[in-house]
């Protein structure tokens, strides 16, 4: 196999890990045909990208006590032929490319031949129609070859308007804020800190009786639990029994690695896939709902409003 080839992509591996090191989740390098030790090692490197994405994203679901914000990634300006008219500085930080370079530039050369296709239908569909919005999943090409999955709103904007762009694209990511994190972190430690100082002479240490399998072993009932959240569970005995354990061990190995408890686990799972469902699919709300795990379409849009302050309707007019 040609030297060079074998250099460059070994660098794109070496960029994006770099980029994981600095917290972006977005990037990964896009795959060829071979065989070979380094095509392994690129398929590995991109399932790291795609787990730790998935665990910040779940995070942000499941931890309600911890603020995010959304952060605009990209804005592309495009003309009505998909020429780049106008973008933000982001543009540049994300893939390499500065403006200059950009500009008039056609927004396809910068998309994975498989966007292709969806992108134009979906594009043509929306000029057609008259719609104003579309949600999409595409994915880029930095200048340095790694390949970025963004999930991006497409909006068009009317004939009237006197800006020669028709068509805006922006993608978005989810962060934490880190004020309210550190914040709370710091108030954490200090509260510790005062309840050691004031129990030092009566506290006793207390033994735990879980080992390192039985925390692997909620581990793996949570893993079962995120991919089967519409399964109804009689009992934590029963569950337990499944999976090799016992109830006590159960409850205090899934406190320990998850932070709540097993039902709330699985109601938060069921919301959150809900969530997605309702915001990426026109399936009626009771149908998710019973899919879903749900007793009732009642039940879960009383759910549905506690845990995120909207309803399902109004989260799907505003999709």
């Amino acid at each position: 196999m040609d030297k060079k080839e074998n250099t460059e992509r070994l660098e794109r591996v070496f960029n994006l890990l770099i980029k994981i090191a600095m917290g972006n989740f977005s990037t990964q390098i896009e795959r060829t045909d071979k065989t070979d030790e380094l095509e392994a090692l690129t398929a590995l490197v991109n399932i790291v990208v795609e787990e730790l994405k998935d665990s910040f994203l779940y995070q942000g679901f499941i931890n309600t006590d911890v603020s995010y914000t959304e952060m605009v990634n990209m804005v592309f300006f495009l003309d009505i032929d998909s020429l780049i008219v106008l973008t933000n500085e982001d543009v540049d930080r994300l893939l390499g490319y500065s403006q200059k370079e950009l500009i008039n530039k056609s927004f396809v050369d910068i998309l994975q031949k498989d966007c292709l296709p969806i992108w134009n239908q979906q594009t043509a569909n929306l000029l057609a129609n008259g719609k104003m919005k579309k949600n999409l999943r595409l994915k880029f090409t930095a200048k340095d070859g790694l390949v970025i999955t963004e999930f991006c709103k497409l909006i068009i904007i009317p004939k009237k308007s006197h800006f020669p762009a028709r068509i805006v694209v922006i993608t978005a990511n989810i962060i934490k804020d880190r004020t309210s994190v550190e914040g709370k972190l710091k108030r954490k430690i200090l509260a510790k800190i005062d309840r050691l100082k004031s129990n030092r002479r009566d506290t006793t240490k207390v033994k735990s009786i879980l080992n390192l399998d039985d925390i692997e072993n909620s581990r793996t009932i949570g893993t079962y639990l995120r991919h089967h959240p519409e399964r109804e569970i009689p009992s934590l005995k029963q569950l337990a029994l499944e999976f090799g354990t016992n109830e006590y061990k159960l409850k205090r190995g899934f406190k320990e690695f998850f932070g709540m408890s097993v039902f709330r686990f699985l109601k938060n799972e069921r919301l959150m896939n809900a969530h997605f469902a309702i915001r990426n699919t026109h399936e009626p709300f009771k149908r998710i709902a019973y899919r879903y795990g749900f007793r009732s379409a009642s039940h879960f849009t009383r759910e549905f409003r506690s845990r995120y302050g909207y309803t399902p309707r109004e989260l799907r007019k505003n999709s």
